[in-house]
């Protein structure tokens, strides 16, 4: 796809066309990978990186890459943890 923009001059000021159209797509990148609109898996693909490799690149750009889960991706790892502590014969909550 081919989209034309229009970005602020103090923004590229001495940078080729070239180095911003990278740092738009890496832009792009790192704000659908935060908004979970691309999994870590399509930002590898995408990068010709592995996930440990993405990791790193996501690390170099600040991106901590333990993503927060949705309310819904935290209900089914809570299900699942009680789940396996019951199969253990372990009530929850543990009380002490």
């Amino acid at each position: 796809m081919n989209i034309q923009l229009a970005v602020d001059d103090w923004l590229v000021h001495d940078q080729s066309t070239k180095e911003i159209e990278s740092k738009l797509t890496t832009g792009l990148i790192l704000v659908e990978y935060l908004s979970g609109g691309v999994s870590i898996g399509e930002v590898a693909e995408h990068l010709k990186k592995t996930i440990e490799e993405t990791l790193k690149w996501l690390g170099s750009k600040g991106v901590n890459s333990t993503r927060l889960m949705s309310e819904n991706m935290e209900a089914i790892a809570r299900d699942n943890m009680i789940n396996q502590l019951n199969e253990r014969g372990i009530k929850f909550p543990i009380k002490e």
